[in-house]
C-alpha cells in the first residue's frame, strides 16, 4: 500500500516542482532546457561507415517447431476416390487426412459387402518422403475385419506408398491401379 500511496503523490505533484534532465532546478521554479548541440557544419567529418557483420543461423535442437519451409504435400484433404485393385471406384467411400510436417492422421470409411456393415480404417502415422515414396511407420492403428472383428495395426509396421501430388489433387498408390486420391481442403 505505501507503494501505491508514493507513486499517486509523485503523480500529483507538479511538473515545476521536478528537477530539470540535468538535475538543475531554476530560482523561480521553472525548468531550464538543456543545451542543444550545434547543427552540423559542412566542414565536419562525416561519419565512419557502419559495417554489417556477418550474422548466422543459431542452432536451436531445444525447440521443437522449426521454422522451415513447408513441404507441399502438408496439409488437409479429403477423400475424392477410391479406387479398387480391379481399376474401379469404390462408391460411398468417405475419409480424411492430414499431413504434418512429421505425423499424419488418415480415416476411412468405405461400404462393404457384409449388409449392415462397413470397412473403417482409422491410423495415425509418422512419415518421411524419399523421393517419391511416402515411408510411414505406425503409431496408432485400427480396421475392421471381414468378419467384424477390429484388428489394431501393431507400433512401428512400416508401410510404402508411391505418391503423386498435381495441383491440390494427392493420390497415394497403394498397387500401380489402387489408389486414394485426395483433395486438399485447406
Amino acid at each position: 500500500m505505501k507503494n501505491g500511496i508514493l507513486v499517486l503523490s509523485v503523480a500529483l505533484l507538479p511538473w515545476a516542482a521536478l528537477p530539470d534532465m540535468q538535475g538543475k532546478q531554476s530560482a523561480q521554479g521553472k525548468q531550464s532546457k538543456p543545451a542543444l548541440p550545434a547543427p552540423p557544419t559542412g566542414q565536419d567529418k562525416p561519419l565512419p561507415p557502419v559495417l554489417d557483420t556477418a550474422r548466422s543461423a543459431v542452432e536451436r535442437r531445444d525447440l521443437l517447431q522449426q521454422f522451415k519451409r513447408r513441404h507441399p504435400i502438408e496439409g488437409f484433404y479429403r477423400l475424392s476416390a477410391m479406387v479398387g485393385p480391379d481399376g474401379s471406384q469404390v462408391k460411398g467411400s468417405r475419409g480424411y487426412m492430414f499431413i504434418g510436417r512429421r505425423h499424419m492422421t488418415l480415416d476411412l470409411f468405405a461400404p462393404s459387402v457384409t449388409p449392415g456393415q462397413a470397412n473403417i480404417q482409422s491410423a495415425v502415422r509418422t512419415f518421411r518422403i524419399v523421393g517419391k515414396q511416402l515411408i510411414t511407420s505406425s503409431v496408432l492403428g485400427h480396421r475392421n475385419m471381414p468378419n467384424g472383428d477390429i484388428a489394431l495395426t501393431k507400433s512401428g509396421q512400416i508401410v510404402e506408398h508411391r505418391y503423386e501430388l498435381v495441383g491440390a489433387s494427392l493420390r497415394l498408390y497403394r498397387s500401380d491401379r489402387e489408389y486414394l486420391e485426395f483433395r486438399r481442403v485447406e
